[in-house]
């Protein structure tokens, strides 16, 4: 069997913390843990933007970009910050407002 890369390690990781959320009664329905399997990729890709993971980021930028760095820690804070604010976050994923 070929071994997995690591995004689908990290998805399998994310997948069995949040099954285990919901088993431990942390997560109250079953249609809140693909929402907890994506707010900790989010997180994980949003924090990896300040980690020496950033210049494999960079790479990913089209030449025509400039400030490749900047955008890089632009884009990191944005996804950690969508996460944090209830507003933002409703609205990206579509969901009425407490």
């Amino acid at each position: 069997m070929k071994k997995l890369n690591a995004f689908y390690r990290m998805l399998v990781v994310f997948s069995l913390l949040a099954l285990a959320a919901k088993a431990g009664g942390l997560l109250a329905t079953w249609s809140e843990v693909p929402l907890w399997i994506m707010i900790q990729v989010f997180f994980f890709a949003g924090v990896s933007h300040f980690t020496p993971l950033r210049h494999e980021f960079v790479k990913m930028i089209p030449p025509v970009f400039p400030a490749k760095m900047l955008l890089v820690y632009v884009t990191g804070a944005l996804e950690i910050l969508g996460l944090l604010i209830w507003q933002i976050r409703s609205h990206a994923l579509l969901l009425p407002k407490p």
